[in-house]
C-alpha cells in the first residue's frame, strides 16, 4: 500500500486534493483493518474539504468535512507520514474559517510530509 499511499500524499501536498481524495478512496475500499480504514476516511474527508474550499470556491460544509476528518486522524503518523503536523495545520485553517479570516485568493499550505 505504501507506494499508492505515497502517490496520494504527493498529490495532496501539491494541492491536487480531488485526485488525492480519489486515490485514498481506492485504498480505503481495499483495507480490512478498521484503524487503516478510519485514518484513510479522515484523509479523504480532509482532501474533500480542501477541494471544496480551494477548487470549487465553496465554503458551506467545508468546516464539517474538515472536523469530521480530524476526528478520524488519531495517530501521529501513518505510513511514514506526519499526521500530527497535518492535524495542526487543519486546526489552524478551521480557526481562520470560523473567524471569517480566509479569502479566496489565499492558498492554505496543508501537507502530509514524510517523517524524517
Amino acid at each position: 500500500m505504501s507506494h499508492n499511499f505515497n502517490e496520494a500524499a504527493r498529490l495532496f501536498n501539491s494541492g491536487q486534493y480531488f485526485q488525492a481524495h480519489e486515490s485514498w478512496e481506492t485504498l480505503w475500499r481495499q483495507k480490512i483493518e478498521e484503524s487503516d480504514r478510519l485514518t484513510l476516511q479522515g484523509l479523504i474527508q480532509i482532501a474533500a474539504g480542501l477541494h471544496k474550499l480551494y477548487s470549487l470556491k465553496q465554503t458551506p460544509g467545508v468546516d464539517y468535512l474538515l472536523r469530521q476528518g480530524l476526528k478520524k486522524l488519531r495517530d501521529n503518523e501513518y505510513e511514514g507520514h506526519n499526521v500530527k503536523l497535518l492535524r495542526r495545520q487543519i486546526r489552524a485553517l478551521l480557526k481562520k474559517i470560523q473567524e471569517g479570516a480566509i479569502s479566496e485568493s489565499e492558498k492554505f499550505s496543508a501537507s502530509l510530509e514524510p517523517l524524517k
